[in-house]
C-alpha cells in the first residue's frame, strides 16, 4: 500500500492537535512525560526519512521545560506544524483553525494511527525505521491509550 505524505501527514498532525485540544487541563501534567514521548516517538518514525529526520532536528531544538500547561502544549504543536508547513512552503495553519478539534473523535484518529504507522512500506531506505517502528509501536500505544482515560 503507497501512503501519500498528504494522508499520513494530516492523519499525524490531527493526533497531535486532537490530544492537545482534549487532554483534560487537570490531567496535562500528569500526561505532559506521556504526550511529548508520543510526539517525539512518532516524529521519529515517520514514513518518510526526509521528514522524520527535519521534524526530530526541529523537536531537538525546543525546550519542552517551557511547557507548563495544556495551552502551552497546544501552542508548541501549532508553532511546530507551522514551522513544517514553512519548510514545505505550505500556507501556515491559523490558531483559530485548532477549534475543530475540541470535537474530533479521537477513537477515529486511534484507528487511523494504528493504521498507518502499521502499514509495511517496502523501501530500502526505511528498513532501519521499520524495526524502530516495531520497537516503538507498543510503547506508543501503551503511552496513548493512557492519556485516552483522561481526553474530554
Amino acid at each position: 500500500m503507497a501512503l501519500s505524505i498528504e494522508l499520513w501527514g494530516s492523519n499525524i498532525w490531527s493526533l497531535f492537535h486532537g490530544l492537545s485540544c482534549k487532554i483534560s487541563e487537570d490531567k496535562f501534567l500528569y500526561h505532559k512525560d506521556r504526550l511529548i514521548y508520543i510526539v517525539k516517538s512518532i516524529c521519529s518514525t515517520l514514513p518518510c526519512p526526509d521528514c522524520s529526520t527535519d521534524a526530530t532536528a526541529i523537536l531537538n531544538t525546543f525546550n519542552f521545560n517551557t511547557i507548563k500547561n495544556k495551552e502551552d502544549f497546544k501552542v508548541f504543536l501549532f508553532n511546530f506544524h507551522n514551522i513544517v508547513n514553512k519548510k514545505l512552503k505550505k500556507p501556515l495553519y491559523e490558531y483559530s483553525n485548532l477549534d475543530i478539534y475540541n470535537n474530533i473523535n479521537m477513537n477515529a484518529l486511534y484507528t487511523n494511527f494504528r493504521l498507518i504507522y502499521l502499514t509495511r512500506i517496502s523501501n530500502p531506505r526505511l528498513m532501519g525505521n521499520s524495526l524502530n517502528k516495531k520497537i516503538l509501536y507498543p510503547k506508543i500505544m501503551e503511552a496513548l491509550l493512557l492519556v485516552k482515560n483522561d481526553l474530554q
